[in-house]
């Protein structure tokens, strides 16, 4: 608290970071946002290239399905992995040819694979850990990016799954979730754990291909403005604030 009270200036990542920050007192015109990002026009630039070769990466990858849906981050509880899993399991028989990649390393790894054993689930992929130009091509070949996190101060994957042209499915606790993904425009918010919720949000893309591009190109759009010039811009504005003053 002695932080907040003795500060001029305050940055922010998102709308999440700057309404914590006026609930314990701090005027929101002092706050500056900064957002949270990663570098989006490599990711842009990439995917939009190799888009063109989805078919010829799904064979050689050999994960040739007609949907795909990817998961990328730690393999820990707090990230509720398991209730993607428990949507996937519900889902599945809907569909002809379906595919779950689960991208990521972490303590829980064990316990997800048991998981999928003792329910039989089919086509769940354990990927392991990717480089960012390896991730890209699992991106592209994917239908939408689900993080069905339990806490997350942000989830910087959002970020680089809607500049490679994702839909987002996610829970309101992903700090990402308020400020980048917007019901049914690019994607669904869902309350964490909520096992219905997740299932509906995840058939109403994977089942209506219409919905899911036009879903594709509006989060490129979003994500265009939210990249390392408007991070540089904010800290920028914060600082000038700060040490000269003067209005907004």
């Amino acid at each position: 608290m002695f932080m907040l009270k003795g500060a001029r200036g305050f940055i922010a990542a998102g709308t999440q970071t700057k309404e914590f920050l006026i609930k314990h007192g701090v005027n929101k015109e002092n706050i500056f946002l900064s957002p949270d990002t990663v570098d989006t026009e490599f990711l842009l630039h990439d995917s939009i290239k190799l888009e063109k070769e989805k078919e010829m990466l799904k064979k050689r990858l050999n994960l040739n399905f007609e949907k795909l849906i990817v998961y990328v981050g730690q393999l820990i509880k707090r990230k509720g992995i398991i209730h993607l899993l428990q949507a996937y399991q519900r889902i599945f028989s809907d569909f002809n040819s379906i595919g779950l990649l689960i991208i990521g390393e972490g303590v829980q790894e064990e316990e997800l694979k048991r998981y999928c054993h003792d329910h039989h689930l089919q086509n769940v992929f354990f990927l392991g850990y990717k480089s960012r130009e390896t991730l890209i091509q699992y991106m592209v070949i994917s239908n939408l990016l689900v993080l069905p996190t339990l806490a997350d101060v942000w989830g910087l994957v959002i970020n680089e799954a809607m500049a490679c042209g994702l839909p987002i499915v996610t829970t309101k606790q992903a700090g990402a979730s308020t400020d980048l993904v917007y019901d049914d425009k690019n994607g669904y918010v869902v309350d964490a754990g909520d096992i219905d919720g997740l299932t509906i949000a995840i058939k109403q893309i994977l089942q209506n291909p219409e919905k899911e591009q036009q879903m594709k190109i509006a989060s490129r759009e979003i994500i265009k403005n939210w990249g390392i010039n408007e991070a540089v811009e904010g800290f920028l504005e914060a600082i000038r604030y700060t040490l000269y003053g003067g209005n907004r």
